[in-house]
């Protein structure tokens, strides 16, 4: 084991004394096994010839630390075997073909998820209940978000953005698009879905709208309309409940 930790960087070896590496304490931190960060950054380092978000996805779903899978079945097994054949060139290489077979279902259920496809979507296509998917995106938000810092920590910049971006997606189900809008408190993937329906795709649109306006959006009202102003600044029409005139103030960014 203390080989194994020296051959992959994580420890160095001075005559009898043992210390941990940079990339060490990172990985420590992190609370991944040395095997699954080894996995992420060889991976990170040998990409296969499409670069794509199933990529990115696949590059944690074969580690240590995302067993178990979800696990392949007769009845999804001509689905899955479609879904190899058409990102082959955007996939790692497998350890088995068993182990192929589970891995893609298991990136197929992320890939739903993070395209906003509903519970019982994924689960009338893949068979996937619920708290198991939930237990999958669980495990790869975090990984996902490990593979960022180490890849970024081994010069992976490209490699590490796209993993971080990935995690925050399969962290709330979204696509790219709505990143901006979850980033704020009370915004989930139905909220931030509607006000981009609505036409507002980013703070820059909320700081410019309405409380009015917002307030009329599906599952946003009032309150929330409010809240999203404050955190968002900008210019608030709020109706004065006791006089009924209407008051224009300056809200200023925090942080």
């Amino acid at each position: 084991m203390v080989k194994y930790l020296v051959d992959i960087g994580a420890a160095e070896l001075e005559g009898e004394e043992l210390s941990a590496t940079r990339l060490g304490r990172r990985i420590s931190e992190l609370y991944i096994l040395p095997e699954t960060a080894a996995s992420i950054i060889d991976r990170a380092a040998r990409p296969p010839q499409d670069f794509t978000d199933v990529t990115v996805m696949h590059l944690v779903v074969g580690t240590p630390d995302m067993n178990p899978t979800l696990i392949s079945t007769q009845r999804d097994m001509e689905i899955v075997g479609e879904f190899l054949e058409q990102h082959a060139r955007e996939m790692f290489s497998p350890d088995s073909e068993s182990s192929a077979f589970d891995e893609a279902k298991t990136v197929m259920a992320l890939k739903m998820w993070t395209e906003e496809a509903s519970f019982d979507a994924i689960y009338e296509r893949l068979g996937v209940e619920p708290g198991d998917l939930h237990m999958v995106n669980e495990k790869a938000t975090w990984l996902l978000y490990a593979a960022s810092e180490l890849t970024g920590f081994t010069g992976s910049k490209e490699v590490s953005t796209m993993a971080g971006l990935m995690s925050k997606r399969v962290k709330f189900g979204i696509k790219r698009e709505l990143l901006d809008l979850v980033s704020l408190t009370g915004i989930g993937r139905a909220r931030a879905r509607n006000l981009f329906k609505a036409g507002f795709k980013n703070r820059s649109d909320l700081a410019k709208a309405s409380v009015e306006r917002l307030s009329l959006v599906p599952g946003i009202g009032s309150k929330l309309a409010l809240s999203l102003k404050k955190q968002v600044g900008g210019l608030i029409k709020d109706k004065n409940l006791k006089s009924g005139d209407f008051e224009q103030k300056k809200l200023f960014r925090s942080g």
